[in-house]
């Protein structure tokens, strides 16, 4: 149980991200829950991965570009309505497990001392774990504090070799008629411009700058990766440079196990129905 990461805390509610799915999760013996935020056109930060939703009345609503009043009038398509992060973090103060951790991945740039302002009214600090694809977000949370763990999700692309090389050095770019912006290696520092907020932003790197390993390793983090990009290799600059290595993400008992033999430090996991059955094997 050690390892395993309610991933967007799926499978404990029809909907990930919900109410009940929230509640359901802070009365396990779960090690990690993960969640992630997006902020209103009024900044108000709320529970969810994409940069828009449906609502059961089939409208669209882009969470940056709306107010906050607006989002929690309307329905969710699944029937819920959003929740406001600083909602949730009532709800995990409360958890019966006073060991488990929240990770929160942040996907809107600018937002940090928000974040850790709401996380100290809590006085959770000690119990949550920071996760961005944005590499600028965690720099930026390291000079708020220091202590707290940061995790940065990343294409690794350590296997890639030549490909790899000219990969990273991608400048921030917006891919055309979509909502993803790539971050080449060298611009993990780099003013975002307006590309910011309501994006899904992806950092591109065969290894990372020093500086960023520095915060990431000295606040007792690392890196998460898609598990197809698992290596030797990487298990090798994860254990050299003292980082963390997550992988995402997983569905089933059989695939849970063989990660959980491999030198991985947490598994992002899509499911909860097998969370007994690893309770109470032995493998």
């Amino acid at each position: 149980m050690k390892k395993f990461l309610s991933h967007r805390l799926r499978g404990f509610d029809k909907c990930e991200h919900s109410y009940k799915a929230i509640v359901k999760a802070c009365q396990t013996k779960l090690s990690y829950l993960e969640i992630d935020t997006r902020v209103s056109l009024d900044g108000k930060i709320f529970v969810y991965h994409d940069e828009s939703f449906k609502t059961d009345k089939n409208k669209k609503i882009v969470i940056n570009k709306t107010l906050s009043k607006e989002i929690q009038s309307v329905n969710h398509s699944c029937g819920y309505k959003l929740l406001l992060f600083e909602e949730l973090l009532i709800i995990f103060s409360r958890r019966v497990y006073k060991e488990q951790k929240l990770c929160i991945d942040i996907k809107d740039y600018g937002f940090e001392q928000l974040h850790f302002d709401l996380v100290k009214k809590y006085n959770l600090e000690k119990h949550i774990i920071w996760i961005s694809w944005i590499p600028q977000t965690l720099i930026k949370l390291h000079k708020i504090n220091p202590q707290i763990p940061k995790i940065l999700s990343y294409i690794n692309l350590i296997n890639f070799k030549f490909l790899g090389k000219l990969l990273e050095k991608i400048h921030i770019f917006k891919i055309p008629f979509s909502n993803f912006v790539l971050i080449g290696k060298a611009y993990y520092n780099q003013d975002l411009k307006q590309k910011y907020v309501g994006y899904q932003h992806a950092y591109l790197a065969q290894t990372l700058p020093n500086d960023l390993i520095e915060i990431l390793s000295k606040s007792a983090g690392g890196i998460c990766i898609q598990k197809r990009f698992l290596s030797k290799k990487v298990i090798n600059y994860c254990q050299d440079n003292n980082l963390l290595l997550c992988i995402f993400s997983v569905e089933t008992l059989k695939e849970y196990k063989y990660y959980s033999k491999q030198a991985v430090d947490i598994i992002f996991v899509d499911k909860s129905n097998f969370i007994k059955q690893i309770e109470t094997e032995t493998y």
